[in-house]
C-alpha cells in the first residue's frame, strides 16, 4: 500500500510538474503575442506619423517663402513664423509675430518680431542675438537697414545688427538708383544715399523715389515739381497738377488739377505725349500702362496712348514677366499677355504682389511664379500655365 501511494504521489508530482511547464509555455507564447502585437502597432502608429509629417513637411513647402542660406520662413496655423529646412522640417519654432528671411543680415541672421511688436535678431537655431528694440525695420540696399526706435525715429543698422546712422529721421522712403527720401525733424524731405549721407538737403514738403533718373517732389499741395540727383528743378509743374507719378521707362503719369483730374503721361522733357483722358492710369512697366476708363474699366495703353488690350477689367496690376493680373467683373483674378490673351482663367480670390521693382512698380510674377489665394483664402503658389506649384 505504501509503494502504491507513493507511485500516486510521484504520479501526481509529474503531472503538476507538466502542467506548471505547459503553463509557463502558454505565458510565454502569449506574452510573446501580446509584445508583437504591440510592435506592431508600434510600428503602424509611427508610419502614420511619419506619413502624417511627411505630408505636413510637404505642405509646409508648398506654403513657405523662398530659401535663403537653407532655410525658409514658414507660418503655421496659429499664424506665428518660424522656418523649415529643405526637408520641409520645422528647424526653429514657430513664434514670431514676423520674420525677415535669412541673407538679409550676416550670414546667419535675421530679423524677427516678438508678440510685443518688437524687433530683434536672431540666429539660425532661434537665440536672440540682439534684443527685441525696434518698432519697425525695412531694406535699405546691400549694406544697411532702417530701423525705428521706440520714439518713432529712424536710424539704421548694418548687416550685423550695430546702429551706425544715429536715430534722427521722422520718415525713411525705399532705396531706389541709390538714393532715399527722408523726413527731418521739421517736416521737411530730402535725399540720403546708400551709405545714409544727406546728399540732397531736405526742403520739399514731399519727395518720392528716384525712376529713370529723376524724382517727384512738392512745394506744397499740388505743387509737384520733378528734380535730378543734384536737388536740381528740371520739370515744374506750375501748380497745375494734382498728382504726379514716378517716370518709368521714359514716362510719368500725370492728374490735372481740378475740375477734370484727368490722367495722361508726359515725357523727361515735360511735354505731353499721351492726352489727359484717363480717370486713373499706372506707370508703365513692360512697355504697356494699366489705365482706367471713366466708368471704371481697366485696360492697357502703349506709349503712343493707343488702347492695346481693351478696358473691360474690374482690376488691373502692371505687366512682369510678360503677364499681367487682371480682376474680372465676378471678382476673380487671373492674368492675360501682351494681346490680352487670358493665360491663366480668372478663378483666384485675390493676387499678391511678391515684391516691387527698383522703379517701385508692383510684380506679381518673380522668377516665373506668382502668389494667390483660393476661395477658402489658402495662399498658393503658380506657375506661368497656372498650375499650382511648390
Amino acid at each position: 500500500m505504501a509503494r502504491q501511494a507513493r507511485e500516486k504521489a510521484e504520479k501526481e508530482r509529474i503531472a503538476k510538474e507538466q502542467a506548471e511547464k505547459e503553463r509557463i509555455i502558454r505565458d510565454r507564447e502569449l506574452k510573446r503575442q501580446q509584445e508583437e502585437a504591440e510592435r506592431k502597432a508600434r510600428e503602424a502608429a509611427e508610419k502614420k506619423r511619419i506619413e502624417r509629417e511627411q505630408e505636413a513637411c510637404k505642405e509646409r513647402l508648398r506654403s513657405c517663402s523662398s530659401f535663403f542660406e537653407g532655410l525658409a520662413a514658414y507660418k503655421d496655423t496659429n499664424g506665428k513664423w518660424g522656418f523649415i529646412d529643405k526637408t520641409g522640417k520645422i528647424v526653429i519654432s514657430c513664434q514670431w509675430k514676423n520674420v525677415f528671411s535669412f541673407g538679409k543680415l550676416s550670414n546667419g541672421l535675421t530679423l524677427a518680431e516678438n508678440t510685443n511688436n518688437k524687433w530683434g535678431i536672431i540666429d539660425k537655431t532661434g537665440k536672440v542675438v540682439v534684443p527685441y528694440q525696434w518698432t519697425g525695420v525695412w531694406t535699405f540696399g546691400e549694406r544697411l537697414m532702417s530701423v525705428r526706435d521706440a520714439n518713432s525715429k529712424y536710424g539704421f543698422i548694418d548687416k550685423t545688427g550695430k546702429v551706425v546712422i544715429p536715430y534722427q529721421w521722422k520718415e525713411v522712403g525705399g532705396l531706389s538708383e541709390n538714393l532715399a527720401s527722408v523726413k527731418d525733424s521739421n517736416g521737411k524731405c530730402g535725399y540720403i544715399n546708400d551709405a545714409g549721407k544727406v546728399v540732397i538737403s531736405c526742403k520739399w514738403e514731399d519727395a518720392g523715389p528716384f525712376c529713370d533718373g529723376l524724382a517727384r517732389v512738392s512745394e506744397g499741395v499740388g505743387q509737384h515739381r520733378y528734380i535730378d540727383k543734384t536737388g536740381k528743378i528740371v520739370i515744374s509743374g506750375k501748380d497745375k497738377w494734382a498728382g504726379a507719378g514716378s517716370f518709368c521707362e521714359g514716362l510719368a503719369a500725370i492728374t490735372l488739377a481740378g475740375p477734370s483730374f484727368k490722367v495722361g503721361f508726359i515725357d523727361k522733357k515735360g511735354k505731353t505725349v499721351i492726352p489727359f483722358k484717363w480717370t486713373e492710369g499706372k506707370s508703365f512697366s513692360e512697355g504697356l500702362a494699366a489705365v482706367q476708363t471713366a466708368v471704371g474699366d481697366w485696360g492697357f495703353i502703349d506709349k503712343t496712348g493707343k488702347v492695346v488690350i481693351p478696358c473691360q477689367w474690374k482690376h488691373a496690376i502692371s505687366f512682369s514677366e510678360g503677364l499681367a493680373a487682371v480682376q474680372n467683373a465676378k471678382g476673380k483674378w487671373g492674368f492675360i499677355d501682351k494681346t490680352g490673351k487670358i493665360v491663366i482663367p480668372c478663378k483666384w480670390n485675390s493676387v499678391e504682389v511678391n515684391t516691387y521693382d527698383k522703379m517701385m512698380r508692383p510684380q506679381t510674377f518673380v522668377n516665373g511664379k506668382a502668389r494667390v489665394r483660393n476661395d477658402s483664402g489658402k495662399l498658393c503658389y503658380i506657375d506661368k500655365t497656372g498650375a499650382i506649384v511648390k
